[in-house]
């Protein structure tokens, strides 16, 4: 309800509080990882060739160490897609000298030998060598690379590039430069797509494979170096720690018995405004005296921060405890699947007396009443604001579509392993529809949703997000939808999670919490739909028309040119700002969203947008209108 308390948990101390001195163990000689280490093998491995009987180079080294399982996933696991990018961008300059429509050969092979790389690396085994074409054959999967690859080779064979670029540029049309460009760019944006997933999946598949007793002779052996090279590296990287402590001890002597009075002492100052009292700054550096020494010298301390001081004082003390299980994804995290969460409103005498009573400080389980204080269900739940949902009247209809990450959905799937697919689908989408309980807001109350849930995603792919779709209607006879004053500048769509009983498809002591906590989204997108609206403003040729009164459509001579229009107005009270966009959070991301509508609109926004992004209406209402001529 809008009188719920807000909780707010700053886990702040006056230890939190104090500036802390830059920490050197983050300033490291040499920071490289092991995967590092290992690929070195591989890279290095290409500058030792091998030669035939006609003293022509055949082959490298790097042989002896990729086709190791390990090494191939060190070279995934170190690869730095920022570095990749910038090498293709130096390439890519370097094939167009100048503006004339040119393909010059040395960046081609350049470039060529650069994608052959990644592809290995990617595979995790050599491909063939030779021209760009004979490369992209041999992509297998996944499938977004092998149609970019596909229409890139459909172009490579139609101009016969590959086989015509020799030791002098190649002169193309300019159509077929910008399809060039356009293919390539496209191939490249999906490559590197694969090596950063590839490369998250490496770091946690390495020390696995490290442990395997299959290695090749040679392999072994420099796994072996490569970990005893971490001890000296270790020994290394302390140096910036020992040259700080040779500072603050052989310089300063700040660490000597002797001097130890040439260190400040720090002390914590606490204030109280008296009633009444505006609020009072305490600038930094403002000096307190501590009254003097043994030689008659004064004691001064002297803050080190701004300090505003109010006359709030503590009126309440509340903990939140989560009650759940650890619960393995997808990608084999482990994450917290919650049951419950209790808040406890603790009954302390205020101001707490030193000494006082004691009382359980994070809460405990279940609802209960002690002397301690009263423990009830939380509410718990999320908001999706948006100027989208300034929705004055007539029949609204507003659709939510969430996306949510097969991780998540496995880890669902997880509470019951011998569930199959579907029925698990099925599971998430009724959590969904009848473990929330959703509400509008509007001026001063919140309006009750009913919520209708579907599947979108046909499929039952685990690697492809589960795609839901939430409708939800409000009658013309509805409130309208509006910002509730205390919650901000834009109207929401409230979630509330039901009270901790079984869910429909749960097992015994799962609740609806149970599922929804471990879902994580990936994107969310909201659409709007308004009918039967009445018109507030009527206007013709002859100007402003009255509807309560016979009123001539097209003015009192119709004539070619003339025209009539209905109009609805429906603004709310603060101009749209892209500053002012709503956002949803969830425990494992954050969602950005907002659009301007008509009578029918969408927005949405994927998850991980580090800043609020906002597209409102040129006017600052939304108006929509209906006209004849």
């Amino acid at each position: 309800m809008p009188n719920s308390p807000i909780i707010l948990n700053l886990a702040l101390s006056q230890a939190d509080r104090a500036d802390q001195a830059p920490d050197p163990s983050r300033v490291q000689v040499d920071d490289r990882s092991l995967a590092q280490l290992l690929n070195l093998a591989v890279e290095h491995g290409r500058l030792v060739q091998f030669y035939d009987l006609s003293n022509a180079p055949d082959g490298d080294w790097s042989a002896l160490f990729a086709s190791d399982p390990a090494i191939a996933l060190a070279s995934q696991a170190s690869l730095d897609p920022r570095r990749i990018e910038e090498e293709m961008q130096t390439i890519g300059r370097r094939l167009r000298l100048d503006d004339r429509p040119l393909v010059r050969p040395e960046p081609w092979r350049e470039l060529v030998s650069l994608i052959r790389r990644l592809l290995t690396i990617l595979r995790r085994r050599p491909l063939r060598e030779g021209p760009l074409a004979t490369v992209l054959h041999q992509v297998e999967r996944p499938l977004a690379l092998v149609d970019a690859a596909a229409s890139l080779i459909r172009f490579l064979e139609s101009t016969g590039l590959d086989l015509r670029l020799g030791t002098q540029p190649i002169l193309l049309k300019d159509s077929e430069l910008r399809r060039l460009e356009n293919l390539l760019r496209d191939f490249l944006g999906v490559l590197l797509s694969e090596l950063e997933v590839s490369r998250q999946e490496a770091q946690q598949e390495l020390q696995k494979e490290l442990g395997r007793q299959e290695h090749a002779p040679q392999v072994a052996l420099y796994i072996a170096f490569a970990r005893l090279f971490q001890s000296i590296q270790g020994r290394l990287n302390r140096f910036p720690s020992a040259l700080l402590d040779f500072y603050l001890q052989q310089v300063l002597h700040q660490d000597s018995i002797a001097d130890k009075s040439l260190r400040p002492d720090r002390l914590a100052l606490s204030f109280q405004a008296k009633a009444g009292a505006p609020p009072v700054l305490v600038p930094r550096q403002t000096l307190f005296s501590a009254g003097e020494d043994g030689e008659g010298q004064p004691i001064r301390f002297a803050s080190d921060q701004d300090l505003e001081v109010r006359t709030a004082q503590l009126v309440g003390l509340r903990t939140l405890r989560a009650q759940g299980r650890a619960v393995v994804d997808g990608r084999g995290q482990t994450r917290a699947a919650l049951d419950a969460v209790w808040l406890t409103d603790i009954n302390l005498p205020l101001p707490y007396p030193a000494g006082g009573p004691l009382f359980p400080l994070f809460g405990s389980d279940g609802a209960n009443t002690t002397p301690h204080g009263t423990t009830t269900a939380a509410v718990v739940g999320f908001a999706l604001a948006s100027p989208l949902l300034w929705l004055e009247g007539g029949l609204r209809v507003a659709r939510l579509t969430l996306r949510l990450t097969p991780p998540s959905v496995q880890a669902v799937q997880n509470l019951q392993p011998q569930a199959d697919p579907a029925s698990v689908r099925e599971r998430i989408r009724l959590a969904l529809e009848r473990r929330l309980r959703w509400h509008a807001t509007s001026t001063e109350d919140l309006t009750p949703l009913e919520a209708r849930a579907r599947l979108l995603t046909p499929t039952e792919s685990s690697s492809e997000p589960l795609a839901i779709e939430l409708l939800f209607t409000l009658p013309p006879s509805a409130p309208p939808w509006r910002t509730l004053a205390a919650w901000g500048e834009e109207p929401m769509l409230l979630a509330r999670v039901l009270d901790a009983d079984p869910s429909p498809a749960g097992s015994e002591g799962e609740t609806g919490l149970t599922v929804l906590s471990l879902l994580c989204l990936e994107s969310v997108a909201l659409a709007v739909e308004v009918q039967d609206l009445q018109p507030t403003a009527l206007h013709s040729s002859a100007g402003s028309l009255d509807p309560s009164q016979p009123l001539p459509i097209f003015g009192p001579a119709p004539v070619c040119g003339a025209f009539f229009s209905a109009r609805r107005r429906s603004s709310p009270p603060n101009p749209c700002r892209p500053s002012a966009c709503g956002s949803i959070g969830t425990a494992c991301r954050s969602v950005a969203m907002a659009s301007g509508a008509t009578t029918a609109a969408t927005g949405s926004m994927p998850t991980g947008a580090a800043t609020r992004r906002g597209s409102c209406l040129t006017t600052a209402a939304f108006a929509p209108a209906w006209s004849w001529t």
